[in-house]
């Protein structure tokens, strides 16, 4: 797990298996970037080759707590596996997926929009 930044946009890069026992490291590496005003948070997804149904209910967790601090957490290139189980675990009722990590994606168009990370 990585993390990146462009912009006012955090990128936390995953890779891998994520499991449940995996979520305890993911959490922390979110309560950080909350405690640093980090609130515009995208989820690299690209890597990851499956996704545990019992991690997204904890990661929609962390995105309506991001959200009430006036920020939002976002998910980008799920697939296979893991679009599946994100789209069975509803994930998209509180994250918005982007198919791809993009430069359309990373824009920003000034500080308080909400447009491109369509941040």
């Amino acid at each position: 797990m990585q993390v990146s930044y462009i912009n006012d946009v955090s990128i936390l890069h995953l890779d891998g298996e994520i499991m449940p026992s995996d979520m305890e490291g993911i959490e922390q590496t979110l309560f950080e970037l909350r405690q640093h005003q980090h609130n515009k948070i995208l989820i690299d997804m690209s890597s990851v080759e499956h996704v545990h149904y019992r991690v997204l209910p904890r990661l929609a967790a962390h995105a309506l707590s991001v959200r009430e601090e006036q920020g939002d957490i976002r998910v980008a290139s799920l697939q296979g596996d893991s679009e599946s189980v994100f789209r069975l675990m509803q994930g998209d009722r509180y994250m918005q997926e982007y198919e791809a990590l993009t430069e359309d994606v990373l824009r920003v168009t000034g500080p308080d929009s909400d447009e491109a990370y369509a941040c």
